[in-house]
């Protein structure tokens, strides 16, 4: 009986529900941005573009929250819902959803939010040309050592078999027979 009211409970599951949420999440409205870029309609591109910024904020907390709550009844139908939600033309819940909270809390954080991603985008500038200056570095002080391992590679090495008289098995035969032939 519990894991028929668990079926019940969790219709969609997480593969199906991802999947939905990507062909409707996303696939329709890129379409549908596509469609309104190309339009003289400064509304209806302003309204996708509202969309992909409230749907950059789900994804963000879909994240975090696939990991806590997932266990929720019914929360993998909620999030497919919530898509739904978000981009249809009678809910326009994207417009809401940014107007109520995006917006507001965007506007009040923007000059801090501008200032961090400054500091970081400089960190992470210093941190690669850092890593660019000792992978040089590295390269210039093993260079020749490279060189030389990659020049062994390709010289043709002697076989001590091959030198070994016959009825012999090699270096160690050749030196355990007394009568071997030495010139």
């Amino acid at each position: 009986q519990t894991l028929v009211s668990c079926v019940f409970i969790m219709v969609l599951g997480p593969v199906v529900s991802q999947a939905l949420i990507v062909a409707f999440g996303c696939l329709w409205p890129a379409y549908q941005s596509f469609k309104a870029v190309g339009s003289a309609s400064s509304a209806q591109q302003r309204e996708w573009v509202i969309y992909w910024i409230v749907f950059a904020f789900f994804l963000a907390v879909q994240a975090a929250a696939d990991l806590t709550i997932f266990w929720l009844p019914l929360y993998y139908e909620a999030k497919v819902l919530l898509v739904f939600f978000l981009w249809h033309p009678r809910a326009k819940g994207a417009l809401y959803i940014y107007d109520a909270f995006v917006q507001p809390v965007l506007r009040a954080n923007e000059a801090r939010i501008d200032q961090n991603l400054e500091e970081a985008k400089a960190r992470l500038a210093d941190t690669f040309t850092r890593q660019v200056s000792k992978a040089r570095d590295y390269a210039s002080t093993h260079a020749t050592k490279v060189l030389e391992n990659m020049r062994s590679f390709s010289e043709p090495t002697m076989n001590p078999l091959a030198s070994a008289p016959p009825g012999t098995s090699g270096a160690a035969g050749a030196a355990g027979n007394k009568h071997a032939h030495v010139e």
